[in-house]
């Protein structure tokens, strides 16, 4: 069924509130290791989100495509009027209006010449051995709410590639939105600063526990921003999951340290022009100069707590579309040559929060964790682990670079444009 023929069958089965929204996706996709191409893949995603309610009753479901049948829609509208009332639920953004925003394909360019860029870049970088993947996405999607009709037709594309030199590996990601550039020699780039972070020759030990001076890489930044988002929804909030209840207005990091979302970046691959009910996005300061300025809302949540929607919904859970963390005056060399005694942290993974509350979580370092005395790199570390809370991160950044980069990678950084931040005081512990 297309999307017109859903909104009907919901209309007759009485359901008086609804979002429905149909993605088909083309995919391309090369993959590599070991230096060759091992996979190029192309294939289709057509999926549904459907969003209804009946007064204060809700149900929501994502779907194929091809298995939304009358006799689905029945079943889904005998489920959301046997469901209990939410009491949180105040509604759909009554927005009015057809929109289309429809970006022809910028990134006309060949997916298997950018793969055979990021291995020749991480070769020259020095490394011995490159893998990786680069996306293409082309993506049109329709929502549909009681007021609202929109369609959005966009081409993304993201890329990783990890670099391998006697055990050591360096890495780096970046993506591309509809109005966006990548060439060859953008790839190459980025191969070579994995390769020279793979073969940077000195000496590998055991890392050693403290609180040091810690300059993040915009891929570490990216990750725990991905991770630590959430404690910005209202919805958070509202559950109990949040380190900053209570902070809306307050100081919760240093003047350093500001934070975005910005949907409205065509250069991103996390543009969006409006949120799952019709609201039309802009971007917004969440955390300004260290002051939580506003949590994100939808309507709904708008509504309960006094506020107008942000143009974040998810009805039920609003939520970030492309993070900014703001730059600062230096790039990172320059920061770098006046660390006395720390480390630099090119990228990590396997983020887990031990208490929501508390923001307190650990994290795995990789791909390039580096001691720093007087400015000159001394030490290749290995078996560490960042230990700390996101509320003590933020209070203790230094400074933020000028030099930018758009990060995204697997599930662990969601589309962003992060700068390197200089963090004091940061846990580092034994991993293994």
């Amino acid at each position: 069924m297309d999307a017109e023929s859903i909104v009907k069958a919901l209309r007759l089965l009485g359901v008086e509130e609804y979002i429905v929204q149909v993605s088909e996706a083309s995919v391309e996709q090369v993959r590599f290791s070991q230096n060759s191409k091992d996979l190029n893949s192309i294939w289709s995603e057509h999926v549904v989100s459907i969003l209804a309610s009946v007064g204060s009753r809700v149900v929501s479901t994502s779907v194929q495509q091809h298995l939304v049948t009358e006799s689905y829609l029945e079943d889904l509208v005998r489920s959301l009027k046997a469901s209990p009332e939410n009491p949180n639920y105040m509604g759909i953004a009554p927005n009015s209006g057809d929109r289309s925003f429809v970006h022809e394909a910028h990134l006309d360019v060949d997916i298997n010449d950018i793969a055979d860029a990021l291995v020749s870049g991480a070769l020259e970088g020095g490394a011995q051995r490159a893998a990786g993947t680069v996306y293409r996405r082309d993506v049109l999607e329709e929502t549909y709410t009681p007021g609202f009709h929109g369609k959005v037709r966009a081409v993304s594309l993201d890329m990783v590639v990890r670099a391998f030199r006697d055990g050591d590996t360096g890495q780096e990601q970046t993506h591309v939105g509809p109005e966006g550039t990548v060439d060859s020699r953008q790839a190459g780039a980025l191969g070579r600063r994995a390769g020279e972070t793979a073969s940077l020759s000195v000496p590998r030990k055991k890392g050693e526990e403290g609180r040091y001076t810690v300059l993040l890489s915009p891929h570490v930044l990216g990750n725990l921003m991905t991770y630590s988002e959430g404690f910005l929804s209202s919805y958070s909030v509202d559950t109990g999951l949040s380190c900053f209840i209570g902070m809306e207005g307050k100081e919760v990091a240093s003047e350093a340290f500001s934070l975005w979302d910005v949907p409205q970046d065509r250069k991103g691959e996390g543009y969006t022009p409006f949120d799952d009910e019709g609201t039309e996005t802009r971007n917004r300061a969440l955390i300004e100069r260290g002051t939580l300025k506003t949590f994100m809302h939808s309507y709904s949540t708008g509504r309960k707590h006094g506020r107008e929607s942000t143009g974040n919904a998810g009805v039920l859970y609003p939520h970030a579309w492309q993070l900014q963390v703001g730059p600062g005056g230096r790039d990172h060399e320059k920061i770098l040559d006046e660390i006395e005694n720390g480390i630099v942290i090119g990228n990590t993974w396997y983020t887990r929060f031990q208490d929501y509350r508390s923001g307190t979580f650990s994290t795995v370092p990789r791909d390039g964790v580096f001691l720093v005395r007087r400015g000159e790199i001394k030490e290749r570390w290995e078996g560490m682990r960042i230990s700390d809370s996101v509320p003590s991160i933020l209070r203790n950044v230094i400074e933020a670079s000028s030099d930018m980069r758009y990060t995204r990678w697997w599930e662990e950084i969601s589309a962003s444009l992060m700068p390197y931040v200089l963090v004091d005081g940061l846990n580092i512990s034994r991993g293994f």
